[in-house]
């Protein structure tokens, strides 16, 4: 069994789920995505050395896919005998003492559900033409579901909520998601605000050693003013700067990445405007970005519905095209080393949007952090010359 991913927070879900199984309950978690309903299951499953066995729910999940079925081809060879019978997930984890893990519940159609009314029951179920099947001990029916108010939900019929346990879950704290962070980037988001901080002075390592800026000793200060202002703002999250050693990696080779980026970039402006050096990054990054994504786009529903279209189309014009550029008509008008100078304002424009969106506070290190960095902004207001070609 693969090693199941950290569950950060959820003491008292994990408690009532784990006593939920022990005393062969069925058991539905609702909650909204991304509240670690996937993740909770499998922690637990992975604790007691239970498979689970994985279902879909959508609305082309018919009785027979869940159930099983006759194979056409070895009926008409030998007739309707076992072996010609598919087992589906549902006879697959009865059979074999697995947990079965029914996914967006209030998405199956009703016909489908109805099969499961005698499995939580009683514990068995009649299949057409095959028999009867009765579960083994340990086989329970885990369901997840969005809130029944969420987009393409239904209510889930009475008969079906009966007879299993609720068990909601909700989006963590601050902290928690924090923690959530760190747990999946490997690294500290204070680390991270202070590797964006580090772009800045490697885009001006890597444009003086390259000769294609010329930098004053006013400007080296303002970057160390700036990441100063950085380190503040990361210090006023509450978080430590401890963090592990491939994250920090990670966090320093995209900094330096992007950096040395930037300076490549500075030299092409003089030849061609933004607007075509956008066009050819973002046709150029598509090609590998759908290659490295081919897996999860081939397991990918696309149901999702008229908002998550409208924000795709939105992440795709604003994020990515509009900041591609202005990205480099930054770079076009101050130069690569003052450009990246200005990304450091983003850990601090972060904590403003915490504070709006996550009702978080500011703390008075934040706020030193934000007026540190705008100083250092000023200090650096004057462009570089640039070598000619």
């Amino acid at each position: 069994m693969t090693e199941s991913p950290p569950v950060i927070g959820l003491r008292r879900e994990r408690e009532v789920l784990t006593v939920a199984l022990r005393t062969n309950r069925h058991v539905v978690l609702e909650g909204p995505p991304g509240t670690g309903k996937s993740t909770l299951l499998r922690s637990i499953a992975a604790e007691v050395g239970q498979e689970v066995v994985f279902v879909e729910g959508n609305a082309e999940l018919t009785p027979a896919r869940l159930i099983g079925q006759y194979d056409p081809a070895a009926v008409l060879a030998d007739g309707y005998v076992p072996s010609s019978f598919t087992d589906g997930p549902l006879l697959t984890a009865m059979r074999g003492s697995g947990l079965l893990y029914l996914e967006e519940l209030n998405r199956i159609p009703e016909e489908t559900l109805n099969v499961l009314i005698t499995v939580l029951t009683e514990g068995e179920i009649t299949v057409p033409r095959f028999g009867h099947v009765r579960a083994a001990a340990g086989f329970r029916l885990i369901a997840a579901m969005n809130p029944f108010d969420a987009v393409g939900t239904a209510r889930v019929a009475q008969a079906i909520a009966d007879r299993m346990c609720r068990v909601v879950l909700g989006y963590q704290d601050a902290a928690g998601e924090r923690a959530i962070v760190a747990a999946v980037t490997a690294a500290r988001p204070e680390l991270i605000g202070l590797a964006v901080a580090a772009i800045g002075a490697l885009t001006a390592l890597f444009a003086a050693g390259t000769r294609v800026e010329q930098l004053s000793l006013r400007f080296w200060l303002a970057a160390g003013v700036s990441f100063a202002g950085v380190a503040l703002v990361a210090l006023g999250s509450g978080g430590d700067l401890s963090s592990d050693l491939k994250g920090d990696a990670l966090a320093i080779t995209g900094a330096a990445t992007w950096a040395a980026y930037s300076v490549a970039i500075g030299p092409l402006m003089r030849q061609y405007s933004p607007f075509k050096i956008s066009a050819f990054v973002l046709a150029a990054g598509w090609v590998p970005l759908v290659l490295s994504g081919l897996p999860q786009l081939a397991e990918q529903d696309f149901d999702l519905g008229a908002l998550v279209w409208f924000l795709v189309v939105f992440a795709t014009l604003g994020p990515l095209v509009l900041t591609n550029v202005l990205w480099f008509t930054a770079i076009d008008r101050v130069g690569p080393s003052r450009a990246t100078l200005v990304t450091n304002l983003q850990p601090f424009l972060a904590a403003l949007f915490a504070v709006v969106l996550l009702s978080e506070e500011l703390s008075w290190l934040q706020v030193a952090g934000g007026l540190t960095i705008g100083l250092a902004l000023v200090l650096a207001r004057r462009r570089p010359a640039l070598e000619s070609a």
